[in-house]
């Protein structure tokens, strides 16, 4: 049970009052009841990437059908990491791969598209919010630096920005509350309007992300 944790050997052993040499001898035998090289790919698979020790990036693979077994977790990300470990399965094994799910990574894409060649590729819906929302969070913060911080403009910019985030359909026009920021009695929706007007680009960026949102979670 120990071996499961991201531990040392020296502290496996500690814990359980036996060598290291004994915690290696159980590593090993781990080793042979689950092989850590997988000789088929997933029919159905995701890839992306995760922070790991020392907040190093770590590339995983993982079986997309309802089990969601991780396939592979490669040391980084680079490109040649990530060809030579698909590169190790014969080409009759990745062209029974059907489907890739994955970010907006390009060299994900490219890979995919030159290894597996009867893959559909799959973008991750989640990505796609996410960077609509990142962008326009982005200019949101432009726009509030430009006010005094005092100011009404600022406040409104700078408090409930979450709100300009959530979809349009979710923001309520019944259930009003006070803002203490803005000091107004307002509905959740009346108080992402009043941001809104503050720059007419800030406006014309909102109805795009949330048009795009809307058309995505449609999709889905």
């Amino acid at each position: 049970m120990s071996l499961q944790d991201d531990r040392t050997l020296d502290c496996i052993a500690n814990d359980n009052n036996i060598s290291p040499s004994t915690v290696n001898r159980y590593l090993d035998q781990s080793r042979a009841i689950a092989s850590l090289i997988k000789q088929e790919l997933p029919i159905n698979m995701a890839l992306g990437e995760f922070r790991g020790v020392n907040q190093q990036l770590h590339f995983i693979c993982i079986d997309n059908d309802g089990n969601h077994k991780i396939q592979a977790i490669l040391p980084d990300r680079y490109k040649r990491t990530i060809e030579n470990y698909f590169l190790s399965f014969p080409i009759q094994e990745r062209a029974r791969v059907k489907t890739i799910s994955m970010d907006l990574n390009s060299y994900y894409k490219e890979i995919a598209r030159r290894l597996f060649p009867n893959a559909q590729i799959i973008i991750d819906r989640f990505h796609i919010v996410a960077i609509l929302t990142r962008a326009f969070n982005q200019y949101r913060a432009q726009v509030m630096k430009r006010f005094e911080k005092t100011s009404r403009n600022y406040r409104l910019l700078k408090f409930s920005w979450r709100l300009y985030l959530v979809s349009e359909k979710k923001l309520s026009n019944v259930n009003a509350y006070y803002d203490r920021h803005i000091r107004q009695q307002v509905t959740s929706n009346e108080r992402v309007d009043l941001g809104l007007l503050v720059d007419e680009r800030l406006m014309a960026d909102y109805n795009v992300m949330q048009s795009i949102m809307t058309t995505v979670i449609w999709m889905a």
